[in-house]
């Protein structure tokens, strides 16, 4: 029985020695919460026609959704901004821990004449 256990054990052996070769995924990044400010505009021509028009905007022409319409809208807060404090990111040193981050992310109430004059500023420029 002891040399079907030391077999054993050598297979176990094996098995973390080829597990332990596999690469790790990285850890996957945080989502980045956001509070957006949509302008829905529309209009009626003056000619009589039944149709509205609304007032729309081209996406970038890289990255998600490119080249797709959509309402004009600016971003006023995101969790990024939060997260930087302002300042310059500090290196850790050897052996440090970094602090764990909450899962919760707390979104601000944005005060309405914020998000007015945002909007009012993307559609002036």
């Amino acid at each position: 029985d002891s040399s079907t256990d030391s077999k054993t054990n050598a297979k176990k052996a094996y098995a973390i020695a080829g597990h332990a070769s596999l690469p790790i995924p990285p850890p996957k990044k945080s989502k980045r919460e956001e509070v957006i400010a949509v302008a829905v505009i529309s209009s009626q021509p003056s000619s009589g026609k039944e149709e509205r028009c609304w007032l729309m905007v081209k996406r970038p022409p890289k990255g998600l959704l490119a080249g797709q319409w959509e309402f004009p809208s600016v971003c006023v807060w995101n969790s990024a901004k939060d997260d930087d404090n302002g300042g310059p990111k500090k290196k850790k040193k050897k052996g440090e821990k970094s602090p764990k981050k909450s899962a919760v992310v707390e979104v601000p109430l944005v005060d309405p004449v914020v998000r007015s004059n945002a909007l009012d500023s993307f559609l002036s420029d």
